[in-house]
């Protein structure tokens, strides 16, 4: 592994903390055998970058990419269910907590299906960005 490469890079910018968390989980994922040395040098020859280098853009588009790349994976996130009624409260809270469950699995598969839809729209998006203008330039 190299580990000079190893890192996630957002708009110019790596986290540390994401990067020690990147680190130790690969490290597991090696010593349990799931991932093979010829697999890390494959991926580590793999460029997954959205843009090329050297891609100058205004600040307010590159304000917006990086909304985007923020707000693309769709989830449904339980806001933690209470009820003020003495009684019936627990029962509600129940009731509501169950058919969060149950509409998260109904909708499992259309929301993998968005998320998918919008990391493509963000690719492209960012591959239009690149196309904008004739010295790369976009405003």
């Amino acid at each position: 592994m190299n580990s000079e490469r190893l890192g996630i890079e957002i708009c110019g910018k790596r986290d540390e903390h994401l990067d020690h968390q990147l680190a130790s989980r690969l490290a597991a994922r090696v010593a349990s055998g799931d991932l093979s040395p010829a697999t890390i040098r494959n991926v580590e020859r793999a460029s997954f970058r959205a843009v090329p280098d050297g891609l100058e853009l205004e600040d307010d588009a590159v304000e917006r990419l990086r909304r985007l790349c923020q707000l693309w994976d769709v989830r449904i996130l339980s806001r933690g269910v209470t009820s003020h009624r003495r009684f019936l409260g627990p029962i509600i809270v129940m009731a509501k907590t169950l058919l969060f469950k149950v509409l998260q699995f109904l909708l499992k598969d259309t929301l993998h299906q968005q998320r998918s839809f919008n990391a493509e729209v963000i690719r492209a998006l960012a591959e239009m960005s690149t196309k904008g203008g004739s010295n790369g330039k976009v405003a």
